[in-house]
């Protein structure tokens, strides 16, 4: 495992991502709404959480390739109440996209 490439470290008050050297801090309270997809990278799927926060002008990425991502369960279910059981339901049927909305601040007027 590199040390060069993206990383997520948790916290009480949020997560940090950092990227080429740069990083990105989320606080919990600061965060919108979370989708989970699937990308098709031919070979295999790689889960990806998409996480919008206050303030943010696109989604923060993070995909479970991440050192870290696993990390993120147990403090999205304290804070945002996500069950982690979201991560094996995303995995069928295989290199399909199956985006889920495991977040969203305000209700979502279409359901």
């Amino acid at each position: 495992m590199t040390t060069d490439g993206p990383a997520i470290v948790v916290h009480p008050n949020g997560f940090n991502l950092t990227v080429s050297g740069t990083t990105k801090i989320i606080f919990w309270h600061s965060i919108e709404r979370v989708v989970a997809l699937k990308q098709d990278l031919g070979t295999h799927d790689m889960i990806v959480l998409l996480v919008d926060a206050h303030g943010a002008p696109e989604p923060v990425v993070l995909a479970e390739e991440m050192p870290g991502f696993a990390d993120l369960f147990a403090p999205m279910e304290t804070h945002l109440g996500v069950s982690p059981a979201w991560y094996p339901e995303i995995m069928l049927p295989a290199f399909e996209p199956t985006p889920m909305l495991l977040y969203s601040r305000t209700p979502d007027p279409n359901a």
